[in-house]
C-alpha cells in the first residue's frame, strides 16, 4: 500500500511524527518546570502556630505562648519571636517598638519537620513598656524571623485579645 503525499509532500505519517514530536517536547518542558516548581515550594520554610495563655509551676505569671510547628521539608531556623506595636505618640511615622519572646527551654538547633518549639511572653514584663496607638488591633502584632527573614506574622486581632485582657491600662485607645 502507498501512502498518499499531502500538498506539501509529506505523508500522513511524517506530519502526524512531527505533531507528536512537537508535543512531546513541549509536555517535557512543563514537566521540568512543575519539577523545578514542586522542588523550591519543597523547599520553603512553612509553619503553623497556636497562641494561648499559660500559666505553669515553671513560669507562675500569666504568660503569652506561641507554639511553632514546623510543616515544611526542611530544617528551620528560629532567629527570634518578638511582639511588635507603633506607640501611641510616635517620633516618626514608621516607628515600631519590639519585645523579644524567650524560647521555654534554651535550644539553638533548628527545629525539624514536624516538631514544635514554644515561645513565652511573660504579660507582667509588658505593663510598664508598651503603650500601643489606637486602635490595638492595627498596631500590634507578632512575627517569627528565620534565618531567611520573617516566616510567619500574627495580625494584632489576634494578639490584642491576650494583651488587652492582661495589660489594659497600657493600652491606650482601645474599644
Amino acid at each position: 500500500m502507498i501512502l498518499a503525499d499531502t500538498p506539501s509532500g509529506l505523508s500522513w505519517i511524517e506530519i502526524i511524527a512531527q505533531v507528536l514530536g512537537t508535543l512531546g517536547f513541549v509536555m517535557a518542558f512543563a514537566s521540568l518546570w512543575w519539577q523545578v516548581h514542586t522542588w523550591r515550594e519543597g523547599r520553603k520554610e512553612q509553619v503553623d502556630y497556636t497562641l494561648g495563655l499559660a500559666c505553669s509551676a515553671a513560669v507562675p505569671e500569666d504568660h503569652l505562648v506561641l507554639k511553632i510547628v514546623n510543616a515544611g521539608m526542611v530544617p528551620i531556623y528560629i532567629r527570634e519571636a518578638a511582639l511588635w506595636w507603633r506607640p501611641e505618640k510616635p517620633d516618626r511615622e514608621s516607628e515600631r517598638r519590639s519585645i523579644m519572646m524567650s524560647q521555654r527551654e534554651s535550644n539553638k538547633n533548628p527545629i525539624q519537620p514536624g516538631d514544635d518549639r514554644e515561645f513565652i511572653l511573660i504579660l507582667s514584663r509588658l505593663h510598664q513598656n508598651v503603650i500601643v496607638a489606637s486602635p490595638p488591633e492595627r498596631n500590634m502584632w507578632l512575627t517569627v524571623s528565620s534565618a531567611k527573614g520573617e516566616i510567619l506574622r500574627i495580625d494584632g486581632t489576634e494578639v490584642s485579645l491576650y494583651v488587652l485582657r492582661h495589660c489594659g491600662s497600657a493600652i491606650s485607645g482601645h474599644t
